[in-house]
């Protein structure tokens, strides 16, 4: 999780706060600002599932609070919602898979509509290709 922000260029930082249990964490993200210096960067607490069943890879979490990181003046605290993302192997290929995520982000503020959405669609965009550049680096098992 805490090497996430070598390989997503959408995200500053990242630091477990706490380990739950083997699948559940919570995180504490400072996301990169954006849309040219209209939205500034963002930190975020969030309590995040990760686990695999067989070959679907599941991510869930939404905001939650954290004695170890509470919110400053530094960043505006954003908040998510119930969210994440499946990744689903496509049968007969072993180089593609499925990716639906569920975005339900607050970014909080004094934001426009239209700039949110904007923005949020534009850091959906640039987190995959960062991903998929992340995962074209890794050695297929």
């Amino acid at each position: 999780m805490e090497e996430s922000s070598l390989w997503n260029k959408t995200v500053l930082s990242c630091q477990v706060l706490q380990k739950v249990d083997d699948h559940t964490m919570i995180t504490y993200d400072v996301a990169a600002g954006s849309a040219g210096g209209l939205v500034a960067p963002r930190d975020f607490v969030t309590v995040r599932r990760l686990e695999q069943r067989g070959e679907r890879f599941l991510s869930s979490g939404m905001s939650t609070t954290h004695s170890a990181q509470p919110p400053t003046d530094r960043y505006v605290r954003g908040e998510n919602g119930v969210g994440g993302f499946v990744i689903d192997r496509i049968a007969h290929s072993s180089c593609r898979s499925a990716f639906t995520w569920i975005l339900n982000t607050d970014l909080k503020g004094r934001l426009p509509e239209y700039a949110v959405k904007q923005n949020l669609s534009t850091v959906m965009l640039e987190f995959i290709h960062n991903l998929r550049q992340h995962l074209s680096g890794m050695q297929v098992k």
